[in-house]
């Protein structure tokens, strides 16, 4: 296909397979090319009016492409365009379901990190507090302890104590006991003494 300007803004389209034209037919007006040299080169060419937009950006790379028949779009172009966007609305739509379910998957490890967050921070401030009610538990104790091995200590010096006054008295009254013992025994023996001497006397 080849483009041919003509004066205005309009462009003539050569297209091979159709049959020879000198004119083309543009919104109810008719368009004579000036290009005699078609004759000869275009016994096999068709003159295609393409109307030309001004301030606008289509060329004739936006135009279909053409498949040989009278039409530049055919039936079978269009159900072959409108089965590709049918498979590309469902590949879309499975995208959309697929992401939907990803975002839900998403949502749902989300809220189990979340959940298991939670329950690790409770978990740690339970531990926390155990350990903290561990150690007071604990050091009250062993301020009991410290307490009770005090007494006990102070309880056994007391205990020896005592028994260093028992000792004490216990050999004290020994020696007492001895003490009277020969008392009494030399008493006996004085008032024996005594008694011979009274007896010697009566006797005299």
């Amino acid at each position: 296909m080849s483009l041919t300007k003509l004066p205005g803004r309009h462009r003539l389209a050569v297209l091979p397979g159709l049959a020879p034209s000198r004119s083309a037919s543009l919104a109810g007006n008719d368009i004579t090319t000036t290009l005699a040299t078609l004759d000869d080169e275009s016994s096999n060419k068709q003159l295609v009016p393409i109307p030309s937009y001004p301030n606008s950006k289509h060329n004739v790379r936006q135009l279909p492409a053409w498949n040989g028949t009278t039409s530049l779009r055919s039936r079978e172009s269009d159900e072959s365009i409108g089965g590709h966007i049918q498979n590309v609305v469902t590949r879309i739509t499975m995208l959309e379901e697929g992401n939907k379910a990803i975002l839900e998957e998403v949502y749902r490890l989300q809220s189990n990190a979340r959940a298991a967050d939670y329950s690790r921070k409770e978990v740690q401030k339970e531990e926390k507090k155990v350990q903290r009610e561990l150690m007071e538990t604990m050091r009250s104790s062993n301020d009991v302890i410290s307490q009770l091995t005090s007494r006990l200590r102070r309880a056994e010096e007391k205990l020896h104590h005592e028994r260093e006054n028992l000792q004490n008295i216990t050999s004290h009254s020994k020696k007492l006991e001895q003490a009277l013992f020969n008392s009494q025994k030399e008493t006996d023996s004085q008032r024996e003494t005594q008694t011979s001497q009274m007896t010697d006397l009566r006797h005299r």
